[in-house]
């Protein structure tokens, strides 16, 4: 049984993973196609240790500054190769 103090955690989380979630993504998607924005699922981790550091006051430890720089560093890699491809393809299709 939730209780009244559980409840409206409970609603925010359900409607944030069902609703609000799905469709940001879907709009991503659809602006920036499935292949750029498939980078961006990298990102998640990242984005929990700033607001867990936010919301819950938690200090990013030394770890979590390493993985999200990694993280940061392939993702930066993986755009300047999908940027150097779609120039190459622009260019040999005209």
């Amino acid at each position: 049984m939730i209780n009244h103090t559980a409840l409206p955690m409970v609603l925010f989380a359900a409607a944030f993973a069902s609703v609000i979630a799905p469709w940001c993504w879907l709009q991503g998607v659809q602006r920036i196609g499935s292949s750029q924005a498939t980078l961006f699922m990298n990102l998640v981790p990242v984005f929990t240790v700033i607001v867990s550091f936010i919301f819950l006051g938690k200090v990013p430890t030394w770890y979590h500054l390493i993985g999200g720089s990694a993280v940061l560093i392939g993702l930066l890699l993986a755009q300047v190769k999908f940027t150097s491809m779609q120039t190459a393809l622009s260019e040999k299709v005209v």
